[in-house]
């Protein structure tokens, strides 16, 4: 059975996350305690028990705390032999899959993580910009939202799936996108706080840190990818590091195509998604298909032995 991890970006942060693993798995507790030694501090104890704010007051947290996490439920997966053909990460998850693929190492990408937190920490807040989830399920008024943030010079930072796409760009700019989408039937634009990521990323106003980045990048050992790694900003699978490198470096300016991206899996034959990470934000996304598939999220300990189960009853039928 072919099975592809997909594995989240980082405007899926909760309470809690990742703690019910480390109690239940020592894989899982393992790569906590890897990330405290990294890093320097107890970094477990703030991830179980800091409240939401906190785990999304500072880039290096948001940034931090999505890859621990999916990592600790990789390494739960892993040690229960199951095997991806096949990996993707949305923006930041890249980093995760990555690793998965055994492409990077993982305390050079929690010291990459927590640097690239300080970079866009960096940026004054008058030039951090924001960004704007739009929905629908109408096609026709999909392309007007997208006609309407072209002509408003709003950056598509996420195409999510045909049914959700996600604008980056200046708080004024934004404001006018909103303002003239609420007046297409059939829209629903989610309330600020239920896409708050601090800053217009994956869009022109993320580039002030590029320079910075590119020599992050450049100090990062990439080796060839064991599995193919779908690059989501690329819409492109690959075993190719020089690929992986420039994939990286594109994740400032460049937007994430995973409506495209996951429609190639479809079409490429994959059937069952598994999320791995702390949340189930793509495994939503994936409802928007009408292609037959299962995905189910892999974030908590009843997630993961709900997909046990899954795997053991198809293995059995």
């Amino acid at each position: 059975m072919r099975y592809a991890f997909l594995f989240p970006g980082m405007a899926s942060q909760r309470e809690g996350m990742g703690r019910d693993l480390a109690e239940r798995w020592p894989e899982a507790r393992a790569v906590f305690s890897q990330a405290s030694a990294v890093l320097g501090y107890d970094f477990a104890q703030k991830c179980f028990y800091s409240p939401l704010n906190e785990l999304t007051s500072t880039q290096e947290m948001r940034l931090l705390t999505m890859f621990v996490v999916s990592v600790a439920s990789l390494r739960v997966l892993e040690g229960a032999g199951l095997r991806p053909a096949i990996v993707a990460g949305a923006s930041g998850g890249i980093f995760a899959s990555l690793l998965a693929a055994d492409a990077i190492d993982f305390a050079q990408a929690v010291r990459v993580l927590e640097q690239r937190g300080r970079l866009i920490a960096s940026i004054p807040p008058e030039k951090r910009g924001s960004m704007l989830a739009i929905i629908t399920a109408n096609e026709e008024v999909m392309q007007q939202v997208e006609l309407i943030g072209g002509e408003e010079k709003a950056h598509v930072g996420l195409y999510n799936s045909p049914t959700q796409i996600v604008f980056a760009g200046s708080d004024e700019v934004l404001r006018r996108v909103r303002e003239r989408v609420r007046g297409l039937r059939g829209v629903y634009i989610p309330r600020p706080e239920r896409f708050s990521v601090g800053n217009a990323h994956h869009s022109p106003l993320l580039m002030v840190i590029q320079e910075q980045w590119c020599e992050l990048v450049d100090t990062m050992t990439i080796r060839q990818p064991r599995i193919p790694v779908l690059l989501s900003g690329f819409n492109e699978v690959t075993t190719d590091p020089h690929r992986v490198r420039e994939a990286l470096l594109d994740l400032n300016g460049g937007a994430v195509y995973w409506r495209q991206s996951f429609s190639r899996m479809l079409e490429e034959g994959y059937r069952l998604f598994l999320e791995v990470g702390p949340c189930q934000t793509l495994t939503k996304l994936a409802s928007a298909w009408k292609t037959p598939h299962t995905a189910l999220p892999c974030g908590t300990v009843a997630e993961i032995e709900a997909v046990f189960t899954h795997l053991s009853e198809k293995q059995a039928a």
